[in-house]
């Protein structure tokens, strides 16, 4: 069958309005890790973790990309060589043409992301966040165009995320006046004659962006505008953005008892046994998610904002507090908390990309065994 390959930069583009880099942590290490993004793809291994195995099944099925939560490169490197795990790795996907893409904390941030993910296949709707954790920069771009592109232009930034205003889009604004210049030796004016100074109408067109969504709405604003030269303003706006958390909260529809609950999750993560610190609720409707490493900041502002906290990782000595505070703390695992991100990728794939085979991950298994 014909396949139409896709460029890794679409795929990243993509991902990015999910997740956008600049969610993550100042720690972590997400984007495009190994790869050239105009390389094409199509075929794909989504993973929690770049290990060995996961890069031979890569290799063997033949796939151009691998996406992993986890950083594939987490800390500062030296040098890469055969004689080093991870520099051997590194080696094998370049030599076997592998990009590694890796969408982490920002993951776990953003709105569509891992948090969500977890809380709606555990059947919530109505998710918002535990904790506020950052907002987004906002931008105002002011360009001028001619009148007769004015349409080209401005659809094409829209079409980019610009002009965004809570649940409305294409928003905009424009005004007509009158736009001076002189073509110089060298240049191939659109309107005008070198050496003349020239006077035309243009329009002023004013739109709002997304700090993540900068590069590339400037980016097809000059592909698409007709001047040689193109005339725009970039402003920081004071404006406050959309806040993203640390953690989702989702209430269910009906109260639910705790053990009919801790069933219910065993279930959703394919869990044999269950950890919890049990504290005051017996009922269960209110619930906060945190996949992975659980932060201490979290316990400290709960209060009694949920009846029951779901999350990946908790350390003895915060266990102590959590029992102090009274809330009921499901530690479901690490990996079983945040090896949904394969199925999350591969959502967000067959989605976006339907032209873009996906190799099954059947290999990564949970680090921890239990001995009954």
């Amino acid at each position: 069958m014909f396949n139409i390959s896709t460029v890794l930069k679409n795929i990243i583009n993509e991902l990015e309005n999910i997740a956008p880099i600049c969610l993550a942590e100042k720690w972590d290490n997400v984007g495009l890790i190994i790869g050239d993004e105009n390389f094409k793809i199509n075929r794909v291994l989504c993973a929690l973790d770049v290990t060995k195995e996961v890069l031979e099944k890569a290799i063997s099925e033949k796939a151009e990309l691998i996406m992993s939560h986890h950083p594939f490169i987490f800390r500062d490197i030296k040098n890469i060589n055969m004689n080093d795990k991870l520099g051997e790795l590194i080696i094998s996907a370049v030599k076997n043409d592998i990009n590694i893409y890796s969408a982490h904390t920002n993951l776990d941030f953003s709105d569509d992301g891992l948090n969500s993910f977890l809380l709606k296949k555990i059947g919530v709707k109505k998710i918002s966040n535990l904790l506020d954790y950052k907002t987004e920069n906002l931008y105002k771009i002011v360009v001028f165009v001619p009148e007769n592109s004015l349409d080209k232009v401005r659809e094409a930034m829209a079409k980019c995320g610009a002009g965004f205003i809570g649940n409305y889009s294409h928003s905009s604004f424009y005004s007509q006046g009158t736009g001076t210049f002189l073509p110089m030796e060298g240049t191939d004016p659109y309107i005008g004659k070198k050496g003349v100074l020239e006077r035309t109408d243009e329009i002023k067109l004013e739109t709002i962006v997304k700090k993540s969504d900068l590069d590339k709405i400037i980016d097809v604003m000059i592909k698409k505008h007709p001047y040689e030269e193109v005339a725009y303003d970039i402003y920081k706006l004071e404006n406050k953005n959309k806040a993203f958390g640390y953690g989702k909260i989702g209430i269910l529809d009906k109260e639910i008892c705790i053990e009919k609950f801790l069933e219910n999750l065993k279930y959703i993560l394919n869990l044999d046994k269950i950890v919890i610190i049990k504290g005051k609720n017996k009922n269960i409707k209110k619930i906060g998610v945190f996949t992975g490493a659980l932060d201490q900041k979290i316990i400290k502002k709960l209060n009694n904002k949920v009846d029951i906290l779901v999350t990946g990782d908790v350390k003895y000595h915060m266990a102590m507090d959590i029992k102090k505070i009274g809330l009921n703390v499901i530690d479901a695992g690490h990996f079983n908390t945040e090896i949904i991100a394969i199925e999350l990728f591969e959502n967000i794939i067959k989605e976006k990309f339907k032209n873009i085979e996906i190799i099954k991950n059947d290999i990564e298994k949970n680090p921890f065994e239990f001995i009954e």
